[in-house]
């Protein structure tokens, strides 16, 4: 797919490219997580078909399970830390990464305490039979242990397992340091900084190995580990019982990265996208971008947020339901869109690791399709004798219609009321547009009013109408046009004729707040230089 911002600074970046970055991954046995418990009984008698499920059985299988984690750890000099809920293991793990580049294996091991599901085992009142109990699925808080370790392909990963039954795991990968691996492998050259890659001899190449990651490769390193560290059931036991994960998306993110040829002051750059975001995007808006229904529902879901983490980077973020959107700034030379699914089925797509192709390809379409709106705006300029032509007649088929005035106050709520239905992915009935123009400027149109000035624009080619629809879609030329002329008529042209007109006494410049109070006063001073100049009272 093309991305909007980047065909827009080409000529400022040196390559650009697309991948996942972290991945994490949800494993779990089937037939363990059913909520009456009659799972795990199937289960265990698979093993022991004479075996009773009581709360002293279910605490010697999690102690079992501490003492084979011990006796690994014992076995290959690994260090145990226990810490607290505050503490951040990640950052204390890397103050144990080997410093051998060859090293693969687990370096670390972390017990916590954290919240997840496990089994209890009760008698049943009604059944006085010794082997009936009443088994059932709790959420409560129980010991885990997290394997930091280095793989061959994917370099460092961690796996964190649960002590009690289900057993259920959660794998953390990251696709930004299996590209760098995989790049060296295949013979490109490549550095990498803290997450990202700011150099590399062949982009193209480097481009195609990110698109060659699948499900495959996801489920085989996964496999890879979990039955070695898995520190309780044999391999005969896991095959009499059937006992095998299966991987689950749990959060997923997918960058797409800008990298400038030289040292480049992104701050100002992205301060210019935040202030058309804030303009011309809004609730309804953000949820079209990750193909969401735009429903008054959800409006409460989904926002956009700045945040300034330095002096020198800020993040702006958008979300909706389980989705996040992510633009900012690393190392001043990249310029990084980032998309995060907390829910796949956000996106319709299913959970399973297998379905890894089509939520790639929904995810890069939300990418494009928000970097498309923000390249709209910023390329908002119209060319010459573009204002001329829209005031100009136009012709739809062989009926003439009348021209576009900007002078219109219904033209200009129309044209800045478009962008807000650009996503719409079938179009915006004028039901649609006639309750956005009432939820925003708070004017009532009538049918009859917005039909004639949208054949106006239709006329123009800033809309578009398919063929037996009732329907209207807005084209990047509209887009363009709706974005600067309502800005322009509101922040300079209505400031500038008022001040030429009605001049005033303005306070000095350093006791004006605003950078834009600021300009108006020198506007306002050259105004009544050239008034002077060639004998006009301003006065």
């Amino acid at each position: 797919m093309e991305f909007a911002l980047e065909t827009m600074y080409k000529d400022i970046t040196k390559f650009s490219y697309c991948s996942f970055d972290r991945i994490v991954i949800r494993g779990h046995v089937p037939v363990l997580q059913g909520k009456d418990g009659g799972g795990v009984v199937y289960w265990a008698r698979s093993l022991d078909p004479d075996v009773v499920l009581t709360k002293s059985w279910f605490e010697s299988f999690s102690a079992k399970f501490h003492i084979n984690v011990k006796k690994y750890a014992d076995e290959h000099s690994i260090p145990i830390l226990s810490l607290k809920a505050d503490q951040d293991k990640n950052e204390i793990a890397k103050q144990y990464l080997p410093k051998d580049q060859n090293f693969v294996g687990v370096y670390l091991i972390i017990k916590s305490r954290e919240m997840a599901y496990s089994f209890a085992s009760q008698a049943s009142i009604h059944n006085k039979n010794p082997r009936h109990r009443n088994i059932t699925r709790e959420n409560r808080c129980i010991d885990h242990f997290h394997f930091y370790l280095v793989d061959k392909y994917w370099g460092p990963i961690s796996f964190r397992f649960s002590s009690h039954l289900p057993c259920n795991v959660k794998v953390y990968l990251n696709g930004n340091r299996w590209l760098v691996r995989e790049a060296f492998r295949k013979g490109i050259r490549v550095k990498s900084e803290d997450n990202a890659i700011t150099d590399a001899d062949n982009p193209e190449k480097l481009q195609s190995i990110a698109d060659s990651l699948d499900y495959k490769k996801i489920q085989s390193v996964c496999d890879h580990w979990v039955y070695r560290l898995f520190p309780i059931l044999s391999y005969e036991e896991r095959y009499k019982s059937k006992f095998r994960y299966q991987w689950f998306f749990h959060q997923i993110e997918y960058s797409h990265n800008m990298v400038f040829k030289n040292s480049w002051n992104l701050t100002k750059l992205f301060h210019q996208h935040i202030a058309v975001n804030y303009d011309h995007f809004h609730p309804l808006q953000i949820q079209r971008y990750f193909g969401h229904n735009a429903t008054k529902k959800h409006k409460k879901d989904c926002d956009l947020r700045i945040h300034h983490q330095t002096e020198s980077i800020t993040v702006m973020k958008i979300h909706s339901r389980g989705c996040f959107l992510r633009q900012y700034n690393k190392f001043q030379r990249i310029f990084r869109s980032e998309i995060t699914i907390n829910n796949v089925r956000d996106l319709r797509v299913r959970k399973s690791i297998s379905n890894l192709n089509p939520l790639k390809e929904r995810m890069e379409k939300s990418l494009c399709t928000f970097q498309g709106a923000q390249s709209s705006v910023h390329q908002a300029l119209s060319s010459d004798g573009e204002i001329a032509a829209l005031a100009k007649p136009g012709l739809i088929g062989r009926c003439h219609t009348s021209g576009i005035k900007l002078e219109n106050d219904r033209i200009i709520t129309l044209l800045a009321t478009l962008p807000h239905l650009a996503q719409y992915p079938d179009g915006f009935r004028i039901s649609e547009l006639r309750e956005s123009i009432l939820s925003t400027t708070k004017k009532q149109y009538s049918t009859p009013q917005l039909s004639y000035d949208l054949r106006k624009l239709r006329a123009k080619n800033l809309i578009v109408r398919p063929s037996d629809q009732n329907r209207y879609k807005i084209t990047p030329q509209g887009f363009r046009i709706a974005a600067i002329i309502p800005s322009l008529a509101d922040k300079l042209c209505n400031p500038l004729i008022r001040i030429a007109r009605y001049p005033i006494k303005t306070r000095a410049p350093e006791k004006l707040n605003s950078p834009l109070d600021q300009h108006y006063y020198q506007v306002e001073k050259e105004i009544a230089c050239i008034s002077k100049l060639i004998g006009l009272n301003s006065s």
